[in-house]
Parts: structure tokens; C-alpha cells; sequence
């Protein structure tokens, strides 16, 4: 079996173990072909599940990143929306609370 050349990208088809020709040609010659090429299929399989759940768990993980970052960015837009309006309903609400100031009527006589 032949190693792919390994890089550091996730997401990029690298560190795979595949079955290639010379491979093939190789398992033709034992007595029973049949069962080389399945030890060979098997073993490039097996070989290659923790990488593949490498390569799941980045992409859940940035999933999950770009769904937190979408809901984040969603509530401080609504945060921006709603805080002019909040801001005057309070300052409404405040001038109905607060006692008007009444001006003491004086006399005069002249």
C-alpha cells in the first residue's frame, strides 16, 4: 500500500492510505487473490477511519463556530434595532413617573 503525501489542511484529501496498482498486480500473485485483495482493501480502510474522523470533527467543529457566530452576530443586530426604541419608551415612561414641577403663583399688589 501506498502513503499520500500528509499536509496540514483539514479539509484537503491527504494522508490516505489507498490500494494503488502495484498493489493489485501484488495480491494477484498469492494463491488466493481474492482474499490478499480484501486484507488489502480492509487494511487501507481501517487505516484510514481515524483520520477520516479527523477531518468530520474539524468540519463539525467549524460548523458549530459558524452557527455560534451567525446567532451572536443576529442578537446584536436585534440589540441594535431594538435600543433607540427601548431607550425612548424609557424616557417616555420616566417623564409620566416624575411630578411635573408646579410654579408657585405670587401676588402682587400694587
Amino acid at each position: 500500500m501506498e502513503k499520500l503525501p500528509s499536509t496540514s489542511t483539514i479539509l484537503r484529501v491527504s494522508n490516505f492510505t489507498q490500494v494503488g496498482p502495484a498493489d493489485l498486480a501484488m495480491c494477484w500473485t498469492h494463491e488466493s487473490p481474492e482474499e490478499s485483495l480484501a486484507k488489502e482493501l480492509s487494511h487501507a480502510a481501517l487505516h484510514n477511519f481515524p483520520l477520516v474522523n479527523v477531518k468530520i470533527n474539524g468540519v463539525l467543529l467549524t460548523h458549530e463556530f459558524l452557527l455560534r457566530a451567525l446567532l451572536n452576530f443576529s442578537v446584536l443586530m436585534v440589540i441594535q434595532v431594538i435600543w433607540p426604541v427601548a431607550s425612548w419608551a424609557i424616557e417616555q415612561t420616566m417623564k409620566l413617573f416624575t411630578p411635573e414641577v408646579s410654579v408657585v403663583l405670587t401676588m402682587c399688589y400694587s
